[in-house]
């Protein structure tokens, strides 16, 4: 069952919230990467930082880490 994923990305001044459906926290992001990096009202430069994340996501997959002490909180 897919779980709703609010994605926060504090990038170069500006604050980028959206949401995904996805089985877990690594696809979440995936899907993430793919839409964000195809949405026309992003700066060009979040483009780029998509795709930095998309690849980063594939080479270290088990980087994305559960904080303690919160529920269903992760740092990419």
């Amino acid at each position: 069952m897919d779980t709703l994923y609010t994605i926060v990305v504090d990038y170069d001044g500006g604050t980028y919230i959206s949401q995904v459906q996805a089985n877990d926290v690594y696809n979440a992001m995936l899907i993430w990467c793919d839409a964000f990096g195809r949405n026309p009202d992003i700066p060009k430069k979040l483009h780029l930082l998509t795709h930095e994340v998309f690849q980063d996501l594939k080479r270290r997959r088990d980087e994305i880490v559960l904080l303690t002490g919160l529920v269903s909180v992760w740092c990419v």
